[in-house]
């Protein structure tokens, strides 16, 4: 279902499955979560049509623990943590590699 104009007005399930969207070119973008019409003003609008996301979410492992979840956002990309290279598993294969060396 497609909702022509109110598309600018309303955030339509298409304009919000694009917003949680794993894919690079929808990056940083759809951020209204009511009003559309401030991403279209803004040029942050990202509604490729007749097509849906392949997958959502992000490639980074979200922190463990409240706080450091409420800070993460402000944490430089470059240091955030990607898919399979999680600190706590690294840390477990690193025991488990130095408990097999001694």
């Amino acid at each position: 279902m497609h909702a022509g104009p109110l598309t600018w007005l309303i955030a339509t399930p298409e304009f919000h499955h694009w917003h949680h969207a794993n894919h690079h070119e929808a990056y940083n973008k759809n951020y209204a979560g009511q009003l559309p019409v401030v991403d279209w003003t803004f040029g942050s609008v990202y509604l490729p049509r007749l097509s849906w996301p392949e997958s959502y979410g992000c490639d980074a492992v979200a922190p463990r623990g409240y706080l450091s979840q409420l800070a993460w956002p402000f944490v430089p990309f470059r240091r955030r943590t990607l898919v399979g290279i999680d600190p706590v598993e690294r840390a477990a294969k690193e025991r488990r590699s130095s408990a097999a060396d001694n």
